[in-house]
C-alpha cells in the first residue's frame, strides 16, 4: 500500500498487475472531515480571508466591532468540524449586550426609554448648542444595515 494506506498494487496472476483500491473509512474521514486534513486546511484558509474582509468592511467608530470578528473552528467527533466567523462586541462593554447584529442588520425607528436614570447624550447640534442633554426617552430614527459579514462571504468562493 502507498503512504496514505489507500491503494495496493500487487500481482494477482503471473503477467497481470492488479490495482486494488481499499477505502479506509477512518482515513477518508480524516482527509475530508478533519480540520487538519487537506479539505479542512483549505476551508480554514478561506474562512480566514472572509474574517479579514469582514474586519475591513466593519464600521470603525471605536474599533470594537472590527476587532471582535473572529474565526472559530469547532470540532465534533460525530459530524466533523465547522467554521464560524463571529462578531461579538460583549467583551468591549460587558454591561451591554452585543450590538454587532444591530449594525449588520440595521434597526427600525424605535423609542429608547430610560431605566431608572435619565438618558444622557452629547448632542453636537442640540437646540441650545453643543453639550450634554438629558431625556426620559428619545425617538431613535433607526440605522441602515452594514452587512459586513454577508458582503465578505463571496470571497470564500473566489
Amino acid at each position: 500500500m502507498n503512504q496514505r494506506g489507500m491503494i495496493a498494487v500487487y500481482m494477482e496472476e503471473a503477467d497481470v498487475a492488479t490495482v486494488k483500491l481499499v477505502v479506509d473509512g477512518a482515513r477518508m474521514a480524516e482527509l475530508l472531515r478533519s480540520p487538519t486534513g487537506p479539505v479542512g486546511r483549505h476551508l480554514i484558509g478561506r474562512a480566514e480571508i472572509v474574517k479579514q474582509a469582514a474586519r475591513a468592511k466593519a464600521p470603525k467608530k471605536t474599533g470594537c466591532l472590527a476587532s471582535s470578528i473572529v474565526k472559530r473552528v469547532e470540532e465534533n467527533p460525530a459530524t466533523g468540524f465547522r467554521i464560524r466567523i463571529v462578531a461579538d462586541t460583549t467583551p468591549c462593554s460587558p454591561e451591554r449586550k452585543s450590538y454587532s447584529l444591530y449594525v449588520h442588520e440595521g434597526t427600525r425607528p424605535h423609542t429608547i426609554m430610560a431605566k431608572g436614570k435619565t438618558l444622557a447624550f452629547y448632542w453636537a447640534h442640540g437646540p441650545t448648542g453643543p453639550g450634554m442633554y438629558y431625556f426620559q426617552s428619545v425617538n431613535h430614527p433607526g440605522t441602515k444595515p452594514v452587512p459586513f459579514l454577508r458582503d465578505a462571504l463571496p470571497l470564500a468562493a473566489a
